[in-house]
């Protein structure tokens, strides 16, 4: 059977000044009165400076949170085909995974691309799989490009 999940980007953006504690005022009201089956938590840049306060803020509203949707410029610095971009991005790339990790989730979307200038860089990206893969098999989840 199919399973409907709230993005939290659909709450929180740059429109409400990414206030993180929407997820936790309205994803449980859509969740108890079986509106959705549970949450896709979408990382966004802001949240690596407040990374426990959105780990805490998605466990204590209690909905289920199968999927994290990686940062979508994680891909696109992945692009910038040098070592130290590489390097950044598969930092950043674990930091969602941690926080993937430790609010449940079980699977990534990833971008492995993400325009124009990341397109023709396609082949370098997709030769970065393996090592991606590794990192979301240390923390134990399945990858969705």
């Amino acid at each position: 059977m199919n399973k409907l999940y709230c993005s939290t980007g659909a709450l929180v953006g740059r429109i409400c000044n990414y206030d993180y504690s929407l997820i936790g005022k309205h994803l449980p009201n859509l969740y108890d009165f079986g509106l959705i089956d549970g949450m896709e938590f979408m990382f966004i840049p802001f949240y690596y400076d407040v990374k426990k306060e959105i780990i805490d803020t998605v466990k204590s509203c209690e909905v289920p949170c199968p999927l994290i949707h990686c940062e979508k410029d994680v891909g696109v610095l992945l692009s910038e085909s040098d070592d130290y971009a590489t390097n950044k991005a598969l930092d950043l790339l674990k930091i969602n995974c941690e926080v993937g990790k430790a609010i449940g989730a079980s699977q990534m979307v990833f971008h492995l691309w993400g325009g124009i200038k990341s397109d023709s860089k396609i082949e370098y990206n997709i030769s970065k799989l393996p090592e991606i893969l590794k990192i979301t098999d240390d923390y134990e989840l399945e990858l969705l490009i």
